[in-house]
């Protein structure tokens, strides 16, 4: 997690129980946004080094930093894939919020959403084949499913707002919060909405 208590953006891990934090030391100016293989001890993160946010990969005990993207825009919330293999990001490079995947090593960088106008929060399903994110459309956000298989998009049906998907671990249901009753609230769909 980050922590601003030292008047900086630190990395810090701790155990379940709340107690053994350790601070990851970066070298970096902001450290945000980690996430932990599921296959490793590495961390995919969001740093800086000159105010403009990359995507990193750090070993739990600060070894071995990374960095992964090195465009010019904003590259934000890494997460992923299921097998370690690969990690999903938004990056600004083509003009506005986008989902692309990369290989875990940083290469292979290709764009995922083609469809609305803002894409953010991308969420890999269990089996690493769809990845789920939030979508504007017509000025309201939406859930939307890209099958990385065949390259085909769809969004879930929902009225109001709906954001920052999550797979049930048995990827049969999304969860995701929504404003449709008037105020936010958690809700859960099937994956064919």
């Amino acid at each position: 997690y980050t922590s601003f208590a030292r008047g900086t953006s630190d990395m810090y891990i701790i155990n379940r129980r709340g107690g053994g934090r350790i601070r990851v030391a970066t070298g970096l100016q902001l450290n945000t946004s980690a996430t932990f293989s599921p296959v490793s001890n590495d961390i995919a993160f969001v740093g800086s080094i000159n105010g403009n946010p990359d995507i990193y990969v750090i070993k739990d005990d600060g070894s071995n930093r990374r960095r992964l993207t090195t465009s010019p825009t904003i590259e934000s919330t890494p997460e992923w894939s299921p097998n370690g293999r690969q990690i999903s990001f938004t990056s600004g490079r083509s003009g506005s919020p986008q989902i692309y995947v990369m290989d875990a090593e940083g290469t292979n960088v290709r764009r995922i959403s083609f469809d609305g106008d803002w894409n953010d929060d991308a969420t890999w399903s269990p089996d690493g084949e769809q990845i789920a994110y939030t979508s504007r459309v017509k000025g309201h956000f939406q859930i939307r499913v890209a099958n990385l298989v065949t390259n085909e998009s769809r969004i879930l049906a929902g009225e109001g707002s709906n954001e920052q998907p999550t797979w049930s671990p048995d990827g049969k249901w999304i969860a995701f919060q929504s404003n449709r009753s008037g105020k936010w609230q958690v809700y859960r769909m099937r994956i064919e909405g």
